[in-house]
């Protein structure tokens, strides 16, 4: 697809600096150095400095001044060499003589001679070896300090029959190396032995490096190769080699492999026919992806040139890419490609009147020709206005054109209608000679065309052949095609143009084109181009362009030279969406790197405006235009180019990426897209955002973000069509694929959603398999106001109804609750958009108002369709499948809504004709079979056996594949019942929805006479199995209400009163106590009321109860004590329970059953000393208060100084242990011992985590303390020899039944207690022992110590304590308790919590228990009576 462009082409006119008859013969230049070097016959070396002004000859050295020969070699030397290793310039003649020039020294040395002389001499590509042919036939390989290392007869090598011609007519051979110089190829003239003909033939012999026969040229099948042409070249991929052959008078370059099989042609065109024209010459370039073909006329005399074409070849087909043609009166001397860079060829030539000597320059590189634009496609006039508005902007399409130049054809490939892959393509023009140039108009279908004679062509609607019935590729032609030949004004046309330009004194033609713009309603032509010996920048006008009158056009100089690229600048549309009208920006680039801007349709003095900034010089060039219509300056231009030697990508200034083979930018998206080369070949997306920030940088690191894909090594960038978010790239083998990256396709999406073109959004997110919620998430605030608008109804009006209920069924399937673009797509998209997903979220969430988006959409969705089905015939028939489909799709599914929908259809059968009967019947019916697809078939037919309707639930099961056993005998059961209730009473039984079932019940138990009491019984049974499977309590009092009239039934009574009592049970389950014992007693179930209201701690309802039924004292005394003893269990078998249970028993004691010694003796027990004085006075028991009250307190009062002492001390101890444990895991680690072990929390080792650390924190210090002193602790010991780690988390000791069910005790003695037990300790305290030294001993001793520390509870005690103590007189006793507390808070105050080593959640912990002391929750428990 590629094309080769002219870079840069230099020519100098040199005047002869000698005689007339002194030819020049051979050329030679310095690599990376502007000096070249000219030999003439005589031996004359002439100088040319490229870089100055002025072009004249220098004479160099005279070669007769070295050699000595007298006049033998005069006029005879041909040959010469630059040979950079010797820094020397070597010349040889045909006579033999051979010279080696110092360039530096400027002292010549003659280095040998061949008495038979030369025929042909040729270096090797490293230059250490020099082959020679002789005259006598030898082949001769030298060495570049001139020693011979293998010689060998040429004729030896030859079939028997042959022998080398010695006619002076065939006195001329080519001699060429391979690369890796390990094979030499020659192509000399031979004859038949013993044959009297002057005719010779070429034949291509192949030696080794040590001239060792190798391969004879011949056709595949061994036969030789008659006319075969004196051209040869070896390719630098080693892989052909290249020569001529005239066959039927057509000029064919043939290529050979190494073994001398024949390998490919093509055919010069018929142009250049033989015998009037002969190949010359052939060069690969160094890179063997361009050969160049040099033909000379066979007559000088004739008025004929001399052209050089340049060929490629791609997916085994040959182009004619390019054709230089000298002026008649040149003759072309040698033509070179540069060793440096690949693509640039030189050619001298001189003049034959006055041996003028011509130097052409050319630089080539290849580049796409191609045009990315947006056209509308035509409409017909029946549609309105608003029609015409919404198909115009769904018809609108990106076009993309290629241009591929095949001699004088011109191949044209849409790759927006088909991808067709080189060498065919959709279409092509053919022209009356090479093309040279194509330039595309971007705002026109228009192309021009600059053929190698100078003639430019305009080609108007080239995507339109005149014969539209054949194309280039064979392919069928479009369906308007007929209808497009009919108007002759829209085929493809052809316009030549004029060129008459000056530049100086002489007359050049253009050398490329660099921009057109065409206006076909005016018929005004500008365009730009190169033109003249220094690439200056032209432009052309022509006013009213035709083709039947002579025109002339307006030339404007621009005064810029040395041209190397020219683009249109692209506008960048800012955030205001201005667009600058009649905008015509044209950028150049010069060979120094400066780039210009122009207004090109300006009817002004073209000036030039420098863009600021050094640039380097591109191959490739884009300038962007992100200015608005307010900035004027050129700050906001946007300069991306590739520099192609280097393959080195650009941002103005700035290095975007080192590796780089083709870049394209998008303006649709506002991307731009390159494929990088290296260890693994990639397609790039970078934003424009990012490459301007990029760009504005200087010297800060600032990196771009771009998404990238893998691709095939070596593929190469075509085009990006921004409407279908496609790729085009070439491979290396010249085939075509298109790519679609996620990123365009969402970025199209995103802007196709803005725009409100639903329509496509959907299809592009269908096609490229993109979450099609994305239409919802990006704002569903727009989406539910426009979608009618912009998706149902323009699906109605452009797409078929079979498509449009496809598209919409396929999108209500495709919700989900997920918020794709807040989650998925929005952070992807993020830095290559300037909406923010997070704000969209929010918005979203705005709208649904707490609620289920998929029920929203669909719920609008059914809106909006039930408001367009009934419209027309047409559109209910788009929008059935749908509705049914939202329906079903909500949470819970509508089934009833939807089966409704197809009910109607189905009983509009009944009053609509046969032909609509049977059209609502098949709509029905597809209706049923998608909702059997959508939905499981099990429940779809449940749901349509409870709309009741028998027909529907047949045709249900007809289509959902059921067995026929399975469900005809039921429907036909059902169908056997008049009574409509018990119908439905039968299906809701057999759906097992006991509410409707009870409903209608409820409605046959009405239906049945009060006579009747079998029957109802009956039927009542049947409710209360009903009631009590369904739980259906509530709905059963509202079906059967009391009735307040004396009328109603007993049974009725009875069924009620049934109803209660199994809503008292299901409420008594339930755990709802006392609203089941108000049903109770509602259902008149006194006993059962009583133990529900026991149950929901109402003792006083209880009581209440029982005085109500039973009079007698002893009975409710007896009552009384039961139910206190009820409510003395359960406050014993709930740990928590209050000291409310303890006070109600008590009064229950006291006031129902006159027990006060029972009542004192339990508040005794619970410590509530106050209540117990209070009731013992009260009821004047002085006896209870000496005997209970007061030896309780004394009691109570020891056992709290006995456990006082008993935490200080264990408090004393554990608190002494801990300091150690702790204080030996700081020493460990300050000298580093196993310290990583002990970096707890987020702190630690990242490798480790923090259940690890901890665990292994514990296990390094408590194992080392169970085994060394702590005066061990200053030897460098590692942790692993101090003792056994073990790696048990401590998240699981804490968490063990140990630490759960630990109390106040002394784990490390045996308790006091233990007489009391018997004098053997439980299992439970065995198991609270804990060993020292041991994994778990830190968080043992630490939880000891949080549960030693008084508390609340133990304040409360000892302040009540105290109260009584000194109520009764035992002042100094309360004195010695509140002393001892008071102490023990002294000794927690002053003994704080060790810090933990690293552990901040310890540390919190400990310091929150010190708070706790002086918290406002802790109790102010002294008196201060007691006080000093």
């Amino acid at each position: 697809m590629r094309n080769l462009v002219s870079l840069q082409r230099r020519v100098w006119a040199l005047e002869a600096s000698s005689v007339s008859t002194d030819r020049c013969v051979a050329f030679a230049s310095i690599p990376g150095e502007s000096q070249a070097f000219f030999l003439r016959a005589s031996g004359r070396i002439e100088s040319l400095q490229l870089e100055e002004e002025s072009h004249s000859f220098a004479l160099f050295l005279h070669l007769h001044e070295i050699v000595d020969d007298g006049d033998l070699s005069s006029g005879s030397w041909r040959w010469m060499s630059y040979v950079a290793e010797l820094g020397s310039l070597v010349c040889a003649s045909t006579t033999g003589a051979m010279v080696s020039v110092d360039v530096e020294a400027l002292e010549g040395e003659e280095v040998g001679s061949v008495d038979s002389g030369l025929r042909a001499v040729a270096w090797s590509d490293n230059q250490e070896t020099l082959a020679l042919i002789t005259g006598a036939g030898s082949l001769l390989v030298m060495s570049n300090d001139w020693e011979v290392l293998h010689e060998t007869e040429i004729e030896g090598s030859l079939p028997s029959e042959l022998e080398l011609s010695t006619s002076d007519e065939h006195w001329s051979c080519e001699l060429c190396w391979r690369e890796d110089s390990k094979f030499v190829a020659l192509n000399i003239a031979t004859k038949v032995k013993g044959s009297d003909k002057t005719r010779s033939e070429q034949k291509v012999v192949v030696f080794t490096d040590q001239l060792e026969f190798h391969a004879l040229g011949r056709l595949e099948d061994g036969r030789e190769i008659p006319g075969l042409g004196t051209a040869l070249h070896w390719s630098q991929s080693l892989a052909l080699i290249a020569s001529c052959e005239v066959r039927k008078s057509r000029l064919v370059v043939v290529f050979f492999e190494r073994n001398g099989l024949r390998h490919g042609e093509f055919v010069i065109p018929v142009t250049y026919r033989a015998p009037e024209y002969r190949v010359h010459s052939v060069r690969w370039n160094t890179s063997s992806d361009t050969l160049a073909v040099s033909v000379h006329p066979t007559d000088d005399g004739d008025c004929k040139q001399t052209v050089v074409q340049l060929w490629s070849r791609n997916n085994y087909h040959w182009y004619l890419k390019q054709e230089l043609q000298l002026p008649i009166d040149d003759q072309l001397v040698d033509l070179s490609w540069d060793e440096e860079v690949a693509g640039r060829l030189n050619l001298v030539a001189r003049s034959s009147p006055k041996q003028e000597i011509i130097l052409y320059e050319h630089e080539f590189v290849w580049d796409i020709s191609i045009v990315e634009a947006e056209q509308q496609t035509e409409l017909g006039q029946a549609l309105t206005h608003e029609e015409y508005q919404v198909v115009a902007k769904c018809q609108s399409q990106c076009i993309a054109v290629t241009g591929v130049i095949d001699g004088s054809k011109l191949l044209f490939t849409p790759l927006h209608h088909a991808m067709v892959p080189p060498p065919f393509a959709l279409l092509q023009a053919t022209f009356d000679a090479a093309i040279n140039s194509v330039v595309f108009d971007s705002q026109a279908e228009v192309v021009l065309v600059l053929l190698a004679n100078g003639v430019v062509v305009l080609v108007e609607n080239y995507l339109t052949p005149v014969d539209s019935r054949t194309s280039a590729a064979g392919l069928p032609p479009p369906p308007n095609g007929e209808t497009k030949i009919q108007h002759t004004e829209l085929a493809m046309s052809k316009t030549t143009i004029p060129w008459h330009t000056v530049s100086g004194d002489e007359a050049l033609p253009l050398s490329s084109l660099l921009w057109i713009r065409f206006c076909p309603k005016s018929r005004q032509l500008c365009f730009a181009g190169k033109s003249g010996r220094q690439d200056q920048l032209v432009f052309c006008s022509v006013e009213n362009l035709t083709s039947e009158t002579k025109q002339t056009f307006i030339v404007r100089q621009s005064g810029l030279s040395d041209i190397r690229r020219a683009c249109e600048v692209l506008q960048v549309i800012s955030d205001d969406n201005s667009v600058i009208a009649e905008y015509a920006l044209f950028a150049v680039q010069t060979h120094s790197g400066a780039v210009y801007t122009i207004n090109a349709v300006s009817d002004d003095i073209l000036e030039p405006t420098r863009v600021p900034g050094k640039f380097p010089t591109f191959s490739h060039l884009v300038v962007l235009d992100c200015r608005s219509t307010k900035e004027k300056n050129g700050n906001g231009l946007l300069v991306v180019g590739l520099d192609g030697s280097s393959a080195r990508l650009y941002v103005n200034n700035q290095l975007l990426a080192s590796a780089c083979s083709s870049f394209r930018y998008s303006s649709l998206s506002s991307v731009l897209l390159f494929t990088s080369q290296g260890r693994e070949s990639q397609l790039r997306i970078a934003p424009l955002s990012g490459l301007c920030r990029f760009a504005l940088t200087t010297g800060v690191s600032e990196t771009v973000k771009f998404e990238s894909r893998s691709i095939e090594r070596g593929a190469l960038l075509v085009a990006t069509m921004g409407q279908r978010a496609s790729v085009i790239v070439q491979m290396p083998r010249g085939n075509l694929e298109c790519i679609s990256p996620r990123l365009l396709v969402l970025a199209l999406v995103i802007q196709q959603i803005q725009a409100r073109e639903y329509v496509a959004a959907l299809e592009i997110s269908r096609r490229h398999r993109l979450d099609l919620n994305i239409l919802v998430d990006f704002n569903a605030q727009a989406f539910l106001q426009r979608f009618s608008q912009f998706l149902v109804q323009r699906f109605l009006l452009t797409k078929p109804t079979a498509v449009t209920s496809d598209r919409l069924c396929l999108f209500i399937t495709n919700l989900h609750p997920v918020d794709v673009w807040a989650t998925k797509y929005g952070p992807l998209l993020d830095p290559f958009s300037a909406t923010n997903s997070h704000e969209c979220q929010h918005e979203n969430d705005a709208v649904y108002a707490g609620e289920d988006k998929v029920n929203v959409v669909c719920r609008e969705f059914m809106r909006a369709i039930q408001a367009l089905a009934s419209d027309e015939e047409k559109t209910e028939s788009a929008l059935l499948l749908p509705y049914v489909t939202c329906a079903v799709k909500q949470s819970p599914p509508r089934f009833d809504e939807a089966l409704g929908k197809i009910q109607k259809l189905l009983h509009r059968n009944e009053k609509d004709s046969d032909n609509c009967s049977s059209q609502n019947r098949a709509a029905a019916t597809r209706a049923i079979k998608h909702l059997i697809m959508l939905t499981n078939v099990n429940s779809l037919y449940s749901e349509a056996l409870g709309l009741y309707d028998l027909d529907l639930v047949r045709t249900v099961a007809t289509h959902s594949q059921q067995d026929p056993k399975e469900y005809i005998p039921f429907i036909d059961r059902v169908e056997r019942f008049e009574n409509e209730n018990w119908r439905k009473y039968t299906i809701d039984i057999h759906l097992e929805r006991h509410a409707r079932a009870l409903t209608h019940v409820a409605e046959l138990i009405k239906e049945t006479s009060y006579d009747n009491e079998e029957e109802t019984n009956k039927l009542q049974n049947m409710a209360l199995d009903l009631i009590k499977q369904g739980d259906l309590y509530d709905q059963a009092l509202v079906l059967f209400p009391s009735h307040s009239n004396r009328n109603a039934s007993k049974s009725d009574r009875t069924f009620r009163h049934q109803i209660l009592k199994l809503k008292g049970v299901f409420l008594e389950w339930e755990k709802k106590y006392e609203a089941a014992a108000y049903v109770y007693l509602a259902a008149s179930e006194k006993e059962n009321a009583r133990r529900a209201f026991i149950a929901a701690n109402k003792w006083q309802m209880a009581l209440a109860l029982s005085a109500r039924d039973q009079q007698t004292p002893d009975k409710l005394r007896n009552a009384a004590y039961s139910i206190a003893q009820e409510l003395l269990n359960k406050q014993q078998q709930q740990q928590d329970g209050s000291v409310d249970d303890i006070m109600a028993v008590a009064r229950i004691y006291v006031e129902y059953c006159n027990d006060i010694d029972e009542a004192v003796a339990l508040l005794v027990t619970h410590q509530q000393w106050s209540e117990a004085l209070r009731i013992a006075y009260l009821h004047q028991r002085d006896d209870l208060v000496e005997s209970d009250v007061e030896s309780g307190v004394l009691q109570s009062c020891d056992d709290v100084q006995e456990e006082l002492e008993r935490k200080q001390k264990q408090y004393i101890k554990h608190w002494n242990r801990l300091t150690t444990i702790r204080e030996q895991k700081r020493l460990f680690k300050l000298h580093g011992i196993d310290g990583s072990r002990w970096d707890q929390g987020n702190r630690g080792d990242g490798d480790t985590d923090s259940g690890s650390i901890r665990s292994g924190a514990s296990s390094a210090a408590d194992s080392a303390l169970s085994y060394a002193s702590v005066s061990s602790v200053g030897s460098h010991n590692s942790a692993a020899s101090i003792g056994n780690f073990s790696m048990q988390s401590l998240s699981m000791a804490t968490a063990s039944h140990f630490y759960s069910t630990q109390t106040l005790g002394n784990v490390s003695t045996k308790p006091k207690t233990k007489a009391k037990h018997g004098g053997i300790p439980s299992r439970r305290e065995r198991r609270k022992r804990m060993k020292e030294g041991s994994a778990e001993e830190e968080a043992y001793v630490a939880q000891q110590l949080s549960e030693l520390r008084p508390n609340a509870a133990l304040a409360l005690e000892v302040g009540g304590l105290l109260e009584m103590l000194v109520f009764f007189g035992h002042v100094q006793q309360a004195q010695r308790l509140q002393t001892q507390l008071s102490e023990f808070e002294k000794c927690v105050a002053d003994k704080k919590m060790p810090s933990s080593l690293g552990n901040a959640s310890a540390n919190h912990a400990a310091n929150t228990d010190e708070e706790g002391l002086v918290s406002p929750s802790y109790p102010q428990w002294r008196l201060d009576a007691l006080q000093g």
